[in-house]
């Protein structure tokens, strides 16, 4: 009979200890694994898919998913990336099943869990004082929310990945399944792209 353990023994663990207890059939290490990687890539799902709800109810998809996968995880890459991996792949069937209409809807204006605004509460403390500052940065991640929009989606994913989430290259390149310098050739014609379409917002 395995061992029951309580949250808290459960969050001293190391991930590769949860990993391996999950394998093992512990749902609560499963659990306490999603705790620590599901908000992550629902800020990174909702830059894709534009909405915060999709973003949820896909992640929960891909975590089931992963649980029914968990004993095929070798450990060969971060429980995260194999778990991104996943959710990214739930994320293309859910826009591939999706109205045209709906997937260029309006951008949502809740930013919950929206990798742009991670830091934005620090940086609006620290903004306070200088009120026109603020206004400035506000209309600046508006801006690069639209201008994201705009891009196609494998190029969106790349930026999102790269420049918000700072994955390296490497952990890029295995989620999607390219070669660096494809990579590194569609971040630098996204990048690109995204100064023209700011400079325009100026």
């Amino acid at each position: 009979m395995s061992k029951k353990y309580t949250k808290a023994e459960l969050k001293k663990l190391e991930e590769t200890e949860l990993v391996k207890l999950s394998q093992e059939g512990v749902l609560a290490a499963f659990d306490e694994l999603l705790k620590r990687n599901s908000h992550r890539i629902v800020g990174m799902l909702t830059q894709m898919l534009k909405s915060e709800t999709d973003a949820y109810d896909v992640t929960q998809t891909a975590a089931v998913k992963a649980y029914r996968s968990i004993k095929k995880f070798n450990g060969t890459s971060q429980f995260y990336t194999w778990l991104y991996t996943i959710a990214l792949n739930e994320a293309r069937n859910f826009l591939r099943k999706e109205s045209k209409h709906r997937y260029q809807a309006s951008l949502n204006d809740d930013t919950n869990g929206d990798p742009l605004e991670k830091d934005s509460h620090a940086a609006d403390r620290a903004l306070e004082s200088d009120p026109v500052r603020r206004a400035q940065v506000s209309d600046l991640r508006t801006s690069l929310r639209k201008a994201l929009a705009q891009l196609s989606d494998a190029h969106r994913e790349i930026v999102i990945m790269c420049d918000i989430e700072g994955m390296s290259y490497m952990e890029v390149s295995l989620i999607l399944n390219v070669p660096e310098p494809t990579l590194r050739s569609r971040l630098h014609y996204a990048h690109r792209y995204l100064q023209s379409l700011l400079k325009d917002e100026r």
